[in-house]
């Protein structure tokens, strides 16, 4: 028990924590190098942690920086996608949380892109129907009040839209129970949930896994 705690004791707690917390962020598969660029020091060398307390900050800054400039990347190569491979993503989306999914050919669709349910029937509720708007110009009122009138009438509804919502949409969303989820949102929830996307989903947007110190 000694031997053990001499040995634990021997570790710099800089280097424990450093060792022991990372994060886990998904960027494109082209910008997997710039994560030394941000944590280098203009040399090519990854300064090591915990040298200097300046040095902690300053990793932690460029840690940050780096996981927002991913970030960034990812929404916009989710930005260049067409509005039917949206719907496909969206979809993937809920199948990685266990629905099942529908999505509508392209077309007239009656207000409903994707519908989603957890039986290979679609009687198990919840049912969810979902409408996908990829554009610049922010969701109305009018279309959110379609999609509430769409079919099924009963089932739980989720409006994506990358453009945004004007202040009315949201108000009408929010008093009739309809999820909301813009660009930056819908985003989140892709990074979140990444791993568990079926693999024609994954094809629409390649990212790669990179673990940096927190």
């Amino acid at each position: 028990m000694g031997r053990e705690a001499d040995t634990k004791g021997s570790v710099d707690p800089k280097t424990k924590n450093t060792l022991g917390s990372t994060l886990t962020v998904f960027c494109i598969d082209q910008c997997g190098h710039e994560f030394e660029k941000i944590l280098s020091d203009g040399t090519g060398k990854i300064e090591p942690p915990g040298e200097t307390d300046d040095s902690d900050d300053e990793v932690g800054n460029n840690t940050e920086d780096f996981i927002a400039q991913a970030t960034a990347m990812v929404e916009d190569a989710v930005d260049k996608l067409d509005p039917w491979q949206m719907q496909e993503l969206v979809a993937g989306l809920l199948r990685a949380m266990g629905y099942q999914t529908t999505v509508s050919p392209p077309g007239p669709d009656g207000g409903v892109d994707v519908l989603a349910h957890k039986d290979a029937f679609g009687f198990e509720k919840p049912i969810i129907k979902v409408q996908v708007k990829h554009r610049r110009a922010a969701t109305g009122a009018p279309e959110v009040q379609q999609l509430l009138g769409a079919n099924p009438i009963d089932a739980n509804s989720i409006f994506v839209s990358t453009g945004g919502f004007t202040s009315h949409a949201v108000k009408v969303a929010k008093h009739n129970g309809v999820k909301t989820i813009d660009l930056t949102e819908l985003v989140q929830l892709v990074l979140q949930w990444y791993e568990d996307l079926p693999v024609e989903t994954k094809a629409l947007l390649p990212l790669k896994k990179i673990y940096v110190p927190n």
